[in-house]
């Protein structure tokens, strides 16, 4: 009888250890924790971490059958019951069937977990969560359509890795959520790999999960969030009546497992789901094709994970260029592997394995899946006769049409993500997948257009009309489409700039039209002014796209027709600046984001009444999507909130607001107010009063003011870095931010404003000129700043592509 026993827990900061013993060799794995912060971790229910310590330890267990196939696991650290026996018994039997296949060992074999008669009883914990999440960073693209499938749905989250790898690092850099926490385990490699019998795969995600369960409970988490797809569910092969599946801790058979585990003899509160259950990996592939700038920061290839390249001679990296090449150009494919992956020899096979009948054991999608991307592949690429070939090979005699509605735009899938959180998760998927709104190549859409009207049919493209089609010479006009797009012409860039104004001459004139067209002018910048509602436009006549939002309000289609618009010009390569898909300019948006990012703001909720606020007192009352100081009102008690929420104002205060004492010297309120484009931060005013309200209108005309005026403008913002990273957190390319300090010098941001206003003339300008005591014309250089800062971003981005 072979057994191993796990024999100790030992908590301790930065590590703590889990001690095996083996015939009567002790073997020790630490744990270091040492990103959690010390106090919280020091103040942490030691019985608890004690309990979640020993299920990371359990959770390793099969990593140590590499030295032999045991038939007992002894168990002294934890008490199980007989539902968590059962739980991890199966786990372990699934979790070796991949390497007790490879070593020639008997899949089928069970191993029993036996427990002392004294085995310390547990209750479990309430730790009264927080509403934010833990989400695993494994580095690759299912990584970042989880992480911005968060931000959309505004769910606040750390980030959790188990080690880190560069590809790791630049995600939480592009993603602008700085809050990570790095686990890492060691101890006894060396007696490990000195003993080892069987080589083989391991399972990794289930000790991710239980270091997620330990992250959780110190941080206060109240979801640990994975990015695992319906994809993972498919096994590879059957052997000794048991399926082997090389991703089984990623399948949802685990995860659901696993959840109920948790929820009943854990920790009650927390829930474990993956947030992309419900998506095939192509369809993830799709989803991430809209995020091109993680394109050359991510990495899905195993075997060059840790030195930070893609090997492409593994079926992972043939999968990601095939499930991505529908999505992007060849350019582009070639800027993330380093060279065209589906013209080497070698990647060529593995995609051909990809597409019949046996699933490769690595973390690849299904053969159908392979097959629906070879196929759209060809709609992308038309003029590669390797794709070409293998299509016609493997596609031939399947109705592929009629597969693409359940591959591509069905998400209706078994799945656990909680309740609270799945009609927002869905919704976006509903959006993003659908037909009509999916990030497609218009070469590809135009020819099955052009196809459906050869045939009779009808194109149901918005703005389609017969003249589109020269003389109805398909192949003349097709090869015309099928040229390469030429490199940017820097020296006389084109920029689309999409905007609700349909008249060039009209949105000239307004206030921030002038102020865009002067920087433009000044850097020799062409432009074409664009709706999004129409979607046809030829990509080969610009450079960058630029989404100016002013004048939204007076169309209300035009934020989602914008955002459908942007996914088509990424889909095309064009550089998107002050993109506004999921832009919200209400306060809550901008609030809500900072908070969930770490940046310093008041607290805030949404109200209908005076009864349900839950904020202490004094607090702001306001309307969220109203700006300049207008419908706010302090109210310093719950009867002032009471008097003032009874009156008659419209539009309705639906905000409560923290309200923090910033008054600084003199007893003066201060508001800065600044710029940010792009990197750059472009000092704008400080504001003084002796109100609560400071605004341009009830800022005070004085000496004190315009010297500190010119201090700012001339000196800058003394921390442009913290200014920029709380612009860059809203995913703002152009933005006035408003902001505070207090007494300890610490920035509080208030608000947020993509749409703010420099007009040059009227009250709000003279306003402008007397408290910073600037002449006409230095008033108006700083507002032309502003247009050359504009400029200088489109510029950049476009010589970016070019690069």
């Amino acid at each position: 009888m072979r057994k191993l026993t796990f024999r100790e827990v030992e908590i301790g900061y930065p590590r703590c250890k889990l001690l095996y013993e083996i015939d009567g060799t002790l073997l020790t794995k630490h744990v270091n924790v040492k990103s959690l912060p010390a106090a919280e971790f020091c103040a942490a229910d030691s019985v608890t971490l004690r309990h979640l310590l020993a299920h990371v330890g359990m959770a390793y267990v099969p990593h140590l059958f590499v030295l032999d196939d045991f038939d007992t696991v002894n168990v002294y650290p934890l008490y199980l019951s007989p539902a968590g026996i059962d739980f991890y018994e199966t786990y372990i039997q699934h979790g070796l069937a991949e390497l007790r296949m490879r070593n020639g060992l008997p899949v089928d074999k069970p191993v029993r977990i036996k427990l002392p008669e004294d085995a310390p009883q547990y209750r479990p914990q309430f730790y009264g969560p927080n509403r934010t999440a833990l989400l695993m960073n494994g580095g690759g693209k299912d990584t970042v359509v989880a992480a911005e499938l968060l931000r959309e749905i505004a769910l606040p989250f750390e980030w959790l890795t188990l080690g880190i790898t560069p590809a790791m690092k630049r995600l939480v850099q592009v993603s602008g959520n700085p809050r990570l926490i790095t686990l890492r385990l060691g101890g006894s490699l060396r007696a490990i790999s000195a003993r080892t019998r069987y080589r083989g795969h391991k399972p990794f995600s289930s000790v991710l999960a239980a270091l997620g369960l330990l992250a959780a409970f110190v941080r206060r988490h109240r979801y640990i969030v994975v990015a695992n797809e319906y994809s993972a569910n498919f096994g590879n092969v059957w052997m000794d009546g048991l399926e082997v599946n090389h991703q089984y801790p990623k399948s949802h058979e685990f995860e659901l497992r696993f959840a109920a585990y948790v929820k009943s003899e854990i920790l009650p509160e927390a829930s474990y789901f993956s947030v992309l259950r419900p998506l095939y990996d192509i369809q993830i592939a799709k989803l991430f094709a809209s995020y091109p700038q993680y394109f050359e920061s991510f990495r899905s290839c195993n075997i060059g994970h840790q030195a930070d390249y893609w090997c492409l001679k593994c079926p992972k990296c043939a999968f990601v260029a095939l499930a991505l090449a529908p999505h992007i150009d060849k350019a582009r494919l070639q800027s993330i592997f380093g060279q065209d992956p589906l013209a080497l020899p070698r990647m060529r096979r593995l995609i051909a394995r990809l597409c019949g009948p046996n699933k490769p054991f690595e973390c690849v999608g299904t053969q159908g899946e392979s097959m629906m991307a070879l196929w759209m592949a060809r709609g992308r690429h038309p003029h590669d006769r390797f794709i070409e070939s293998l299509c016609e090979s493997r596609c031939s005699g399947t109705n592929m049409a009629a597969q693409e509605r359940e591959y591509m735009h069905s998400f209706d899938r078994p799945h656990s993500i909680p309740a609270e959180l799945a009609d927002a998760v869905m919704a976006r998927f509903e959006d993003r997948l659908q037909p009509n709104f999916a990030p497609r190549n218009p070469l590809s859409y135009e020819v099955e257009m052009w196809e459906k009207r050869k045939r009779g049919g009808s194109p149901d493209m918005p703005g389609f009309r017969d003249e589109d089609f020269v003389g109805g010479n398909g192949t003349n006009w097709l090869q015309k489409k099928i040229a390469k797009r030429p490199a940017p012409r820097l020296e006389n860039i084109w920029v689309m700039i999409v905007n609700p104004y349909e008249d060039p001459e009209r949105f000239a004139r307004s206030h921030m039209g002038k102020v865009l067209l002067w920087g433009l002018k000044r850097k020799r910048i062409e432009w074409v002014l664009h709706n999004p509602a129409r979607l046809k436009f030829d990509p080969d006549r610009f450079d960058a796209v630029l989404c100016w939002p002013y004048g939204f309000r007076q169309n209300p289609d035009f934020l989602p027709n914008c955002a459908v618009f942007e996914r088509r010009a990424r889909d095309c390569g064009l550089p998107v600046i002050n993109g506004l898909a999921g832009c919200d300019l209400r306060h809550t948006w901008c609030l809500r984001l900072w908070k969930a990012r770490g940046v310093e703001c008041p607290t805030f909720q949404t109200i209908s009444g005076w009864r349900g606020i839950r904020l202490n007192y004094p607090i702001i009352l306001r309307t969220d999507h109203l700006h300049l100081g207008l419908n706010m009102h302090l109210a310093r008690a719950p009867e002032e909130a009471r008097r003032v929420l009874r009156r008659d104002i419209s539009p309705p205060l639906d905000l409560a607001i923290e309200f923090i004492d910033t008054r600084g010297t003199e007893r003066l309120y201060r508001k800065w107010r600044s710029h940010v484009i792009g990197d750059k931060v472009i000092p704008r005013q400080v504001q003084l009063s002796s109100r609560w309200k400071v605004n341009l209108q009830e800022a005070q005309r004085c000496e004190q003011s315009v010297e500190e005026n010119r201090e700012f403008l001339a000196q800058g913002e003394p921390h442009p870095k913290l200014v920029a990273f709380a612009a860059k957190t809203l995913n703002a390319d152009i933005i006035a931010l408003d902001y505070a300090k207090k007494s300890d010098g610490t920035y509080v941001f208030w608000e947020g404003n993509r749409n703010f206003d420099l007009s040059i003339d009227g009250q709000m300008w003279s306003q402008f000129r007397s408290t910073t005591g600037l002449s006409n014309e230095a008033c108006v250089d700083t507002v032309r700043a502003i247009g050359d800062g504009i400029a200088d971003l489109i510029v950049e981005r476009a010589q970016r592509l070019d690069g």
